[in-house]
């Protein structure tokens, strides 16, 4: 298959849907590879490493939609990505579709096969694409609260970290899905009291056996 990789153009999107070691697992298994030049410097990636990786760079966006016949993407289609979208045509990507309903007329409209990440199911009825970056977002909320809670940042100057002298900070986290269990492990390994809520008890089982003993569950 000819898959194309290209350059994200949503506003401080600086991801890239493929890195070069996923460039060169899909080269090993037959597949031929097409990169926008620039795609993967938001992720530090140049493209000389997605070469070595056994990868073509393209110049720009259109040649990359039109010679792949598979679109691998971060984010879901913008509208200035909407006339590169050919019967036939498949993207795969995060779609947000529920969000999105002009995009979902378009995508119909214009006959492609649309596979959202978010909506792939692995055999265990779990959501294997959307788990690390629901993890992801959940850790770097608790990073931008520790950055927040400070007083420089208008925060009531309190440190989220255990410190011998002071009270442990409390934590409440609502939710024990991948983002609240991705918050509750990275505040928790900060020696903070954390607490979750969740009226969803298969949810808080999972997560009680994940999480480390210094986390609480209501």
């Amino acid at each position: 298959m000819i898959i194309g990789v290209p350059k994200e153009i949503k506003n401080n999107e600086y991801r890239v849907a493929v890195t070069p070691d996923a460039a060169a697992e899909l080269v090993r298994c037959k597949n031929t590879v097409y990169v926008q030049k620039g795609a993967g410097i938001g992720c530090g990636f140049s493209d000389e490493d997605y070469k070595k990786a056994g990868a073509e760079i393209l110049t720009n966006a259109d040649d990359v939609f039109e010679k792949s016949e598979m679109i691998y993407k971060v984010k879901e289609i913008l509208p200035d990505e909407y006339k590169y979208m050919n019967e036939g045509k498949i993207v795969f990507t995060y779609l947000h579709s529920n969000a999105h309903p002009d995009m979902n007329k378009a995508l119909l409209d214009s006959k492609i096969i649309g596979i959202a990440y978010e909506d792939i199911i692995d055999e265990n009825k779990q959501f294997p694409l959307l788990a690390p970056m629901s993890e992801l977002a959940g850790k770097g909320g608790f990073l931008a609260a520790l950055y927040y809670s400070q007083s420089v940042h208008g925060g009531p100057g309190t440190l989220l970290a255990n410190v011998r002298g002071v009270e442990t900070p409390k934590i409440t986290i609502i939710g024990c899905g991948y983002s609240g269990m991705g918050a509750a492990e990275l505040a928790a390994s900060f020696g903070n009291k954390v607490t979750m809520l969740d009226i969803n008890y298969e949810a808080m089982a999972k997560a009680r056996e994940l999480l480390p003993s210094n986390v609480e569950f209501l």
